[in-house]
C-alpha cells in the first residue's frame, strides 16, 4: 500500500510541476526493502533550480510522510565537496529508487560525489574534527561526575555516531542506516579504530556507567590514533593569541 502510495505522490509532483521536477523517488526503509507496517515513507524530489517547491513532512491519517526537496544544482554542490552533509546526501542517493524522471541525473550525481580527490576529504575531516567526539566524550564523564546517568547512554551514542561520520569522510564513503544499524554499516570501512565493531556493540549495549566510560575512552584513543596513523590534524590551539589568525 505504501509503495502505491509513494508512486501515487511521484507522479503528483510530476503531473503538478511538470517544468520543475526532474526526479521524484523512494529511500528509506522502503526502498532498501526492510520496512515494517509502522515504517515512514520517504521520497525525494530533485527539481530544477529556482524551483519555488519546498520539503513537506505531514501525516496521511497515521503514516509519516516526508518529502525531501532539493534543487540540482543544490544537490550538485553538496556532492561536489566533502562536508557532513556529503555523507548523509550520498547514502540517500545510492539507494534512491526512482519512481518518475531521469534515473541518469541520479547515477551522474553519484559519479561526480566519487570523483572528489581523497586530499580534500582529509582537509575537511580536519576541519570539522573539533566539532566532534570530544565534547560528547567529554559529557559521558562529567556525568558521571554530577551522578547524571539519565544523560549518559545518550552522550555515549553521540561519541559512536560523530566517530562515524568522521569514518565517513576518512573512508569517503558512507552508510545507508540510522543509529545501530548505520555504525553496522561502518563495519565494512577500510580504515578503522582498532576493534572498532566490539567496542561500538559493547558501548551501544552497556547501561553500568563505569564501564561505559571505560568503552569510550577506549573507543576514542583508538579513534586518535588511527587520525595520528592517518596523518590526519587535529585542530588545536596552543593560546587565545591564536585564535585570530
Amino acid at each position: 500500500m505504501s509503495r502505491k502510495l509513494a508512486q501515487a505522490i511521484c507522479k503528483r509532483y510530476v503531473d503538478e510541476y511538470p517544468d520543475e521536477v526532474l526526479v521524484a523517488g523512494l529511500y528509506g526503509s522502503y526502498a532498501k526493502g526492510k520496512a515494517t507496517t509502522t515504517s515512514d515513507l520517504e521520497l525525494v524530489i530533485i527539481t530544477r533550480p529556482g524551483s519555488i517547491l519546498a520539503e513537506r513532512t505531514f501525516l496521511l491519517q497515521d503514516l509519516p510522510v516526508g518529502i525531501f526537496v532539493c534543487s540540482l544544482d543544490k544537490l550538485e554542490a553538496i556532492v561536489s565537496a566533502p562536508s557532513l552533509r556529503w555523507p548523509f546526501q550520498m547514502g540517500v542517493l545510492a539507494i534512491l529508487e526512482v519512481l518518475e524522471g531521469d534515473g541518469k541525473i541520479v547515477e551522474q550525481l553519484l559519479e561526480r560525489g566519487k570523483e572528489i580527490p581523497t586530499s580534500s576529504f582529509r582537509k575537511e575531516l580536519s576541519r570539522v574534527l573539533p566539532k566532534l567526539v570530544w565534547e560528547s566524550h567529554g559529557r559521558i564523564h562529567s556525568c558521571i561526575t554530577r551522578n547524571d546517568y539519565g544523560a549518559l547512554h545518550l552522550s555515549a551514542v553521540e561519541v559512536l555516531c560523530e566517530a562515524k561520520e568522521a569514518l565517513c569522510l576518512l573512508n569517503q564513503s558512507w552508510v545507508t542506516n540510522d543509529y545501530l544499524a548505520g555504525l553496522r554499516d561502518s563495519y565494512e570501512f577500510e580504515l578503522l579504530p582498532e576493534g572498532w565493531a566490539s567496542l561500538v556493540e559493547a558501548i551501544w549495549w552497556e547501561r553500568e556507567p563505569k564501564k561505559v566510560a571505560q568503552l569510550t575512552d577506549e573507543l576514542v584513543e583508538n579513534f586518535v590514533k588511527l587520525l595520528a596513523k592517518e596523518g590526519i590534524p587535529i585542530p588545536r590551539l596552543a593560546s587565545i593569541d591564536e585564535l585570530m589568525l
